[in-house]
C-alpha cells in the first residue's frame, strides 16, 4: 500500500496492535472498487489512497470479526501486521474487542 509519499506499509512496525482486538474499518473511511483497483477515501483528511492487491485483500478482512492473523493469505503474516499497523496509523482502521467470534487471539 502506498500513500502517495512513496512510503510502504512494510516499513511500519506492529507497535500499537492489541492482542485480543480485531481490526475494523473506521466510519470516516469509504471504499470504492473500480475495475481491478481499490480506492480508500478518508473523509477527515479529504485524501484518496489506492491500495495494491495485497493491501486490498487485507483491507477487506478488516471486518471487525477477523484477527490480524486471519486476514490475507497464509504465509504473509508480517505483511498483514504491517499493513494493518499502517491503516491504524493513518486512522482508517481501529482495533476493538471481537463480537464473540473468539475470546483470544490465535496461536502464532
Amino acid at each position: 500500500m502506498t500513500d502517495g509519499s512513496g512510503g510502504s506499509a512494510a516499513s511500519i512496525t506492529s507497535a500499537g496492535l492489541v492482542g485480543s482486538s480485531v481490526p475494523v474499518i473506521c466510519g470516516h473511511a469509504s471504499t470504492v472498487e473500480v475495475e481491478d483497483k481499490t480506492f480508500v477515501y478518508d473523509e477527515r483528511l479529504h485524501t484518496m489512497m489506492v491500495l495494491n492487491p495485497a493491501a486490498a485483500a487485507i483491507w477487506s478482512g478488516c471486518d471487525g470479526e477477523s484477527h490480524d492473523s486471519d486476514v490475507g493469505v497464509a504465509g504473509v503474516r508480517s505483511d498483514v501486521v504491517a499493513t494493518v499497523a499502517k491503516l491504524v496509523e493513518l486512522g482508517l482502521v481501529e482495533h476493538r474487542e471481537p463480537s464473540g467470534r473468539r475470546s483470544s487471539p490465535p496461536p502464532n
